[in-house]
């Protein structure tokens, strides 16, 4: 019986130290599962706490921008304004000299009419002081023609025409003699 109390006490210490670990195993398993739920708890505490904490740096972000955005437009629109107010003066200033320019083209321009307005009357007087003596000539030619044609018998009906002084001279270069 002793061997079989022995086998019997190695199966009942094999039995007992199967159920002690086992039961160790199951407690370990139990401090883990609480570990395990309370790292969950502070990762999800930790978790909440950043997330908050990355809302409220957002939000000032935010609010930060929103002041830059701002100051940027404020001081963009000084710039402006003061960019306005130059151009307002060079326009002045080159609409000040534009017209200074314009009144010097004027005056010159006057000048050269009036020098122009000159020349044309004296050339005016020229011409019809020229045209005056030329229908003086052609008048006299006219009147010298008219003698000629006269004296010719040119001109004149045929029984006047022979009386004429000249006649004898106009039928005689009209003859061929």
């Amino acid at each position: 019986m002793t061997a079989l109390a022995q086998v019997l006490t190695m199966v009942l210490a094999a039995v007992v130290i199967v159920w002690h670990q086992q039961r160790t195993a199951d407690k370990i398993r139990a401090e883990f599962r609480t570990e395990i739920a309370r790292l969950d708890d502070g990762i999800n505490m930790v978790r909440a706490e950043l997330t908050e904490r990355l809302d409220q740096m957002r939000a000032e972000s935010t609010e930060r921008l929103d002041q830059m955005r701002a100051e940027f437009t404020e001081r963009l629109d000084q710039m402006r304004a003061e960019f306005d107010a130059k151009l307002d003066q060079q326009r002045a200033g080159f609409d000040a000299k534009l017209d200074q320019q314009r009144a010097g083209f004027d005056a010159k321009l006057d000048q050269q009419r009036a020098g122009f307005d000159a020349k044309l009357d004296q050339m005016y007087v020229g011409f019809t002081s020229r045209l005056d003596l030329i229908q003086a000539e052609v008048a006299a030619s006219g009147q010298r023609l008219a003698r000629i044609e006269g004296f010719l018998g040119i001109g004149i009906p045929e029984e006047v025409a022979g009386a004429a002084a000249g006649a004898r001279f106009a039928t005689a270069g009209a003859d061929g003699g």
